[in-house]
């Protein structure tokens, strides 16, 4: 189900890189106290995360074999970014417990919607073309 592509691996590369900037530079706007930057700033990595799946995943070799392959990039993300964030937020001693309680939650909710992907990739056609499919 979950085979590492060059693409793949490309994008894990990509989302580390992304994803430690983005966490560095929001425990510095916290630490500076510059509210107004967070939101733009988060809307800036999730596009560009969106970005690098989109042109990585298309780019994929086994894109046009796999009716799964989104779930193989939602995986990665997952793996990838958790990790970091972990040792981001947890060490964050501007933010409140609270905050890292719910936090938390969000990561677990992410988690069970993983699983929920999992299941329904599981369930689509293996094997065949796009083209044999859907024509």
């Amino acid at each position: 189900m979950f085979q590492l592509t060059r693409n793949l691996t490309i994008f894990a590369a990509l989302a580390i890189v992304l994803t430690v900037s983005f966490h560095w530079t929001l425990s510095w706007l916290i630490g500076n106290a510059l509210w107004g930057w967070i939101i733009p700033l988060a809307i800036c990595y999730t596009g560009l995360m969106f970005v690098n799946g989109w042109v990585n995943g298309s780019r994929d070799e086994v894109f046009k074999t796999r009716g799964d392959l989104g779930f193989s990039y939602h995986a990665m993300s997952f793996m990838v970014s958790i990790p970091i964030w972990m040792l981001f937020a947890w060490n964050r001693m501007e933010v409140s417990t609270s905050s890292k309680i719910g936090e938390t939650v969000g990561v677990v909710i992410w988690g069970i919607l993983l699983l929920v992907h999992m299941y329904f990739s599981r369930r689509s056609i293996k094997g065949y073309g796009r083209t044999e499919v859907f024509d």
